[in-house]
Parts: C-alpha cells; sequence; structure tokens
C-alpha cells in the first residue's frame, strides 16, 4: 500500500522512541483524538521508532470508543468518550511468584494436616511419649496454613482492589480504599513533572511506579504505584498535557 507521511514524530526529547510499545500508545492516542491515521515506522537510522500520520489513507473499523468509515470519517462518538477513563490497576506479575506458592502451601497444610504431621514426627530424633494427645499440634499446623493461605490472598488481592488509577480527558486521578475511598485529582495543566521509578526486578517484569508532581508543590501528588508497562503509562500522559497546553 502507497503512502505518504507527514514529518516524523518523536519524543519530547526529540529522540525516536527506544520502545515499540510506546511509539504504538502514542499512535493510538493520536488516532483516538485526531480521527487521522497514524503508523509506527522504524528510523531510517536503524534505532528506535518514530510515528508518522498517514495523509492518503484514512482508518477504518473501530479504535478505542471511535468509530471510523472506510473513509476514514467518525461515524459515531460513544456518548461517554470524554468521561471514559483508561483505568489502570497495581500489576499482580510482581505478587504472584512469591505469594502463590505460599497460598498453595496453606492450602495443602490445611488438607493434609495429619500426614503432614506423621511425616514430621517420623523425622524426629526422639519419640512421641505414648498417650501423648497430638490434637492440639493437628489444630497448630491447621492453623498455620491458615496464616499462610489467607495472608497470601490478602497480598495479592487488597492492593489490587484498593487501588485505581484513572486518565482521562481531563487529567489524573488516585483512588485507595475499598468501602471508605481516598480520592486525589490533577488537571493536565496543573502537572509540573512526571517521573517514572522503576528497580531492576521492576524492569524484568515490565512494572513500575509513574509519579505526577503538580504546581505549586514540591511533593509527590499522585504516584500510579506498581503498575504494567509504565513506560506506556508515562508517555501516554505526556502526550495529553501537550495537547491540552
Amino acid at each position: 500500500m502507497n503512502t505518504s507521511s507527514t514529518t516524523s514524530i518523536v519524543d519530547l526529547n526529540g529522540q525516536p522512541f527506544s520502545d515499540f510499545d510506546q511509539a504504538s500508545a502514542l499512535r493510538d492516542l493520536l488516532a483516538r483524538e485526531t480521527g487521522a491515521a497514524y503508523r509506527v515506522d522504524r528510523n531510517e537510522a536503524g534505532k528506535g521508532f518514530v510515528v508518522r500520520r498517514v495523509n492518503d489513507q484514512r482508518l477504518s473499523g473501530t479504535i478505542g470508543n471511535l468509530e471510523f468509515d472506510s473513509a476514514g470519517n467518525v461515524n459515531e462518538l460513544r456518548k461517554d468518550l470524554e468521561l471514559a477513563p483508561w483505568v489502570l490497576r497495581p500489576a499482580l506479575r510482581m505478587r504472584l511468584p512469591i505469594q502463590l506458592p505460599l497460598m498453595v502451601l496453606g492450602l495443602y497444610l490445611c488438607i493434609h494436616t495429619a500426614s503432614i504431621l506423621s511425616q514430621i514426627l517420623g523425622v524426629l530424633p526422639f519419640s512421641i511419649p505414648l498417650g501423648f494427645d497430638t490434637h492440639w499440634l493437628i489444630g497448630g499446623l491447621r492453623l498455620i496454613g491458615l496464616f499462610f493461605f489467607l495472608s497470601s490472598l490478602w497480598s495479592i488481592w487488597i492492593p489490587w482492589l484498593s487501588s485505581r488509577y484513572r486518565i482521562s480527558m481531563e487529567g489524573i486521578s488516585m483512588e485507595h480504599g475499598i468501602i471508605a475511598r481516598n480520592v486525589v485529582q490533577v488537571r493536565y495543566p496543573d502537572i509540573r513533572s512526571v517521573g517514572l521509578d522503576q528497580g531492576l526486578i521492576e524492569r524484568l517484569f515490565n512494572v513500575g511506579t509513574v509519579e505526577f508532581t503538580a504546581a505549586g508543590t514540591d511533593k509527590i501528588d499522585i504516584a500510579f504505584v506498581g503498575i504494567a508497562r509504565p513506560t506506556v503509562v508515562r508517555t501516554a500522559v505526556q502526550t495529553r498535557m501537550d495537547l491540552s497546553a
């Protein structure tokens, strides 16, 4: 397909995107905001990716909340487009490798307590006195198993259920709590800086924390903690900041 394109769109530092996901996130965002067709190309120098607008070929089908016909015209906007946020939650991929085995161990202890206790007693260097009541030992092992199971379940699901981050048309927000909720909102024009906190292990799992500082303050006002693909999220917010400027 022959297409023509405008000047290449690069990142905020004037350099090609090093990550294809970042470039594709910007491509999708521009398509949603403008209704035009964009594509991701490899930079001519062979390093990184750039976004280019396609002039003579409009998109057809559906992108996000927008529907296009074959000529690239918007057929219909969902009524809630301006209010439809991008909802994020803390990623589970960092917790599952640690907590899931503990959960399985706790469940196994609860179900097979008697057989596990007999194996433990069999390897002890001393014998249990005759007539010794082992029911309290069985109960203790079951309590330990129940503790492992419930604490692992709590560590996995409570942070996921209690934290919600939104990227809307107007700005970003952070919500914490299950029953009582604490909500912090910042409009795009009020965001002064966007930071990324990502350690070595987090980079391996593609998880990190995106931090936002509002104008007039020196502290972090909103932090998207432990989210997946944090660089894509940061690029999406920075792009919306530029569009709202």
